[in-house]
């Protein structure tokens, strides 16, 4: 099997760490490593480095290059950043010049994986659904909690089990609903979060885009959820339900509670805290950031742009981001 890391994204609720220029990706948050170098040392467990790839578009493939020396001559650059629907038919169509009927699979660049072991054996037993049962795998994950920021997978009859791992019929994508709506996905039991391992062979990716999404071949930007898996039949796609702690690391809040399962305080560079608690701090500014009697705070100091906010409200970011984008473009 093939693998294609998506290396897009914009990250942008965790500013001022993630910027356009440089987005999450290519930033050290889980490890000492960049969230992209953690996914391709993660693949190498499964698939040799000759057939792991890399997708940027221009304003990125330098940066991967940087990131992923090993990947000389395997990064696919875009003609121009167009969201997931073109980056993924762009990369099935290079793939398909040498391996048109052999599986592979797309890996986002910035996920956290809390079970590698498990993880694998779902991307492996998503090779073998390719290859047997003739249709995209994808895998999902049981969700925690009423989440507002991602997509839904809904899934219908079992299908089968390997190894311990259940598959399921696929009955439909919803994305980022309402916390309400959220809510009831979670009691209904049926719906799973959208992480986006699709998996099939190049030359299908290549026929359900032109058939179900001819706006990707006139150029719109269009996300591969929205265009194809909202439109192609529910019976071309089979869902492996991920039970691996997996987080999109979308939010500092988020990234909080993956680096502190017992919610004590967080810190990167120079910092000293004194009474605080369940708080994340991070400095990259060479300053030595000191903070007194606070609970459940981000404080976030880069060169340029400082950030203080509530945990809770860390995923408002985005509209700080907004503003930002009007008022000082320089800092987005």
């Amino acid at each position: 099997m093939n693998a294609v890391i998506l290396c897009g994204g914009g990250g942008t609720r965790l500013w001022p760490l993630s910027r356009a220029a440089k987005p999450k990706q290519f930033a050290a948050l889980l490890t000492e490593e960049s969230l992209l170098r953690d996914t391709y040392r993660r693949l190498l467990r499964l698939i040799p480095s000759e057939k792991v790839y890399a997708i940027a578009s221009p304003e990125f493939a330098e940066l991967v290059a940087a990131d992923l020396p090993e990947l000389a001559g395997r990064i696919i650059v875009e003609p121009e950043r167009r969201d997931t629907g073109p980056a993924m038919r762009f990369a099935a169509e290079v793939i398909a010049q040498v391996a048109p009927d052999e599986p592979m699979v797309f890996i986002p660049s910035d996920h956290y994986i809390g079970d590698e072991e498990l993880f694998l054996k779902c991307l492996a037993m998503g090779e073998c659904i390719v290859n047997q049962r003739k249709t995209f795998a994808d895998i999902a994950i049981a969700p925690t909690f009423p989440s507002t920021g991602l997509g839904y997978t809904r899934i219908g009859e079992f299908v089968m089990c390997e190894d311990g791992i259940d598959a399921f019929e696929f009955r439909g994508h919803a994305e980022k609903p309402a916390y309400e709506v959220a809510k009831s996905y979670l009691e209904e039991g049926s719906y799973l979060w959208h992480a986006n391992y699709y998996m099939g062979t190049p030359r299908v990716f290549i026929e359900v885009c032109d058939t179900y999404a001819p706006e990707i071949l006139r150029g719109e930007k269009v996300s591969f959820d929205r265009v194809v898996t909202e439109r192609m039949p529910a019976s071309s796609m089979t869902i492996i339900k991920g039970t691996f702690p997996w987080s999109d690391v979308g939010t500092w809040d988020a990234l909080h509670e993956r680096l502190s399962s017992d919610n004590s305080n967080i810190t990167r560079g120079n910092a000293i805290l004194e009474d605080v608690k369940g708080s994340l701090v991070f400095s990259t500014a060479g300053r030595t950031v000191t903070v007194l009697g606070l609970e459940n705070v981000v404080v976030v100091d880069t060169p340029d742009a400082l950030l203080i906010c509530r945990k809770d409200l860390a995923p408002r970011v985005k509209d700080l981001v907004r503003r930002l984008e009007t008022e000082h473009p320089h800092l987005i």
